[in-house]
């Protein structure tokens, strides 16, 4: 299956050269319903996971009395190669970065927002010698459990949010989307993406997004 992205209407680069240096690249995963193997880059589906490594859980929870429940399984989110995505800064010794996260809503440790809580695994593939068979049941929100898909990845270029840029070129840039009644998603390609630049349209930007790990 091949899919891929239409040509821009506007290249606001074009117009606005000045917002050529803030380019940014980004891949579009194109996910879809499909049987992902244990070690394939996808969406949801089974992990390349050490048999012999405790599943990761969420203990933060509590009933509507206050009382400690049991610790949530947490939901295997994604899986990505180095091989399918060199763009990834893998660590020395890494070749695969496992995603997975709490279905319940927690507090973020920015002040301005709240979803899921995730963890980020990176091993190395070969290191895996007897997998996990099965995964544990989450036994929660399945809205918050995705389906696996596998993925279909897309190389493109786009622009940050307005809110990004520096103030004189984020004016010059929204004077240009109102003169051609535009919105900014000539500037950032919506979808599923690895990479490249958020859309704020429906909430605020945050004024940090400092990682409470590395401090990137």
């Amino acid at each position: 299956m091949i899919l891929t992205t239409g040509p821009a209407s506007h290249d606001p680069a074009r117009d606005v050269p000045e917002l050529a240096p803030y380019a940014r690249p980004t891949v579009r995963l194109h996910p879809r319903r499909g049987v992902p193997g244990p070690r394939d880059s996808h969406l949801g589906g089974p992990l390349w996971w050490p048999a012999a490594e405790p599943w990761p859980s969420c203990g933060e929870h509590r009933d509507v009395n206050g009382r400690q429940l049991d610790p949530y399984p947490l939901v295997a989110v994604a899986q990505l190669t180095a091989a399918d995505f060199p763009e990834i800064r893998f660590p020395d010794g890494t070749d695969l970065v496992q995603v997975l996260w709490c279905t319940d809503w927690h507090d973020q440790p920015h002040p301005e927002g709240w979803g899921q809580a995730c963890v980020l695994v990176w091993r190395r593939a070969d290191d895996v010698t007897h997998p996990l068979s099965e995964r544990p049941d989450p036994g929660e929100d399945e809205d918050m459990v995705p389906r696996a898909c596998v993925l279909h990845p897309e190389r493109l270029t786009e622009y940050p949010w307005h809110e990004e840029l520096p103030p004189g070129l984020a004016g010059r840039h929204e004077a240009w989307l109102e003169e051609r009644g535009l919105d900014d998603d000539v500037s950032t390609i919506p979808g599923c993406k690895l990479g490249g630049s958020m859309r704020w349209g429906v909430t605020d930007l945050p004024g940090a997004m400092d990682c409470g790990e590395c401090g990137a």
